[in-house]
């Protein structure tokens, strides 16, 4: 039984040579070279899609863990180096608060009707993708195809 898995997995383990000599002629075996190529991709992009669901059921439970029912960030600003306002909501209340390094500072309470509270503060990829897309094909459209693709100035003088 051993033998058997040893002879049937023997091109991925790189245990057979894929080069032989015999008599001054080279043979390399092709096969088990790209099997172990195929094999090689097959077990990097498993584990690529593994560390992708991995970090994502992660990042998921952490941010449960860190959401309770009555305390909540609402927004966070980064002021500078190790320093941030956040603005939390604990019941019914919304504070602004500054962390710093070593401190945690009260600053204000306020109202809820003089901020705007997001649904999602998450951006999505998509968004951005399409702002992309629409700027490339404004430059595109702004090229002029008659003169191979360079900008056509008509403020240029001619000589």
């Amino acid at each position: 039984m051993n033998v058997q898995l040893d002879i049937s997995f023997s091109f991925l383990l790189f245990q057979n040579s894929n080069i032989s000599n015999t008599g001054g002629q080279t043979n390399i075996n092709w096969f088990n070279m790209l099997g172990q190529f195929f094999f090689l991709i097959f077990l990097f992009a498993l584990i690529l899609f593994g560390a992708y669901y991995v970090t994502r059921w992660f990042g998921r439970f952490q941010y449960q863990n860190y959401q309770g029912s009555n305390i909540k960030v609402l927004e966070s600003v980064i002021i500078g180096p190790q320093k941030m306002l956040q603005l939390i909501q604990v019941g019914n209340h919304i504070y602004l608060i500054g962390i710093s390094k070593d401190h945690i500072a009260y600053l204000t309470e306020i109202e809820k009707e003089d901020i705007q509270i997001k649904k999602s503060s998450q951006i999505k990829f998509d968004s951005y993708l399409k702002q992309w897309i629409k700027k490339l094909d404004r430059d595109s459209q702004s090229k002029d195809i008659s003169s191979g693709g360079e900008n056509h100035d008509e403020n240029k003088e001619k000589f």
